[in-house]
């Protein structure tokens, strides 16, 4: 729902307003606003787009005289999950150490990142890993398997899943995951 506050000292023929939502006519006449006080509401609306532009386009007051000029604003919605991006190693490589340290690079574009929603699972197991933060949109986490005492095993096909959510102030949460994938070389005897 989107509201809007207009007065007038003469006051507003509230019949007359008109307003855009990226570029769809809403009016009191037409049953798509609603009138509470001196505040037009929208009917709810489902709103696809990532930015939402609103424009006060007609309000007439009691004399007869419409805004004088068009008045605009826009809103950001964030829809989309944060984006994953495996640094080291890369996805879908062979890696020749058994403690290979997993980094990957998490970023949101609009509400930043729940920091306490990441889950981080190697082989399905969920793993602790340490956090650098870069801004409230862009994170790195590093797992290194040598300092919590674990190892891959030769030839070992590892599975990385990484979950994460957004921080959005109003709406629900996004919430995506991926995962990545990297061989360990095997070990072979010399014959």
């Amino acid at each position: 729902t989107i509201g809007i506050v207009i007065n007038d000292i003469d006051g507003v023929m509230w019949d007359s307003v008109a307003i855009t939502v990226n570029d769809s006519l809403l009016s009191v006449a037409g049953g798509n606003l609603i009138v509470r006080g001196d505040t037009v509401l929208t009917l709810p609306l489902t709103i696809n787009a990532e930015t939402v532009v609103v424009c006060l386009t007609k309000a007439i007051d009691s004399l007869g005289n419409n805004i004088d000029t068009t008045q605009c604003w826009q809103f950001f919605i964030d829809h989309s999950p944060p984006s994953f991006a495996m640094l080291t190693p890369e996805n879908g490589t062979i890696v020749g150490s058994r403690t290979e340290r997993i980094v990957v690079h998490i970023s949101d574009n609009m509400a930043g990142i729940d920091t306490t929603s990441i889950e981080l699972r190697v082989n399905g197991e969920l793993q602790d890993f340490a956090i650098e933060i870069e801004d409230s949109l862009n994170l790195t986490i590093t797992f290194d398997p040598q300092a919590q005492g674990l190892e891959y095993a030769p030839g070992e096909t590892v599975f990385v899943n990484v979950y994460s959510c957004d921080n959005p102030d109003v709406c629900a949460a996004n919430c995506g995951d991926t995962t990545f994938w990297f061989w360990v070389v095997p070990i072979y005897g010399c014959s």
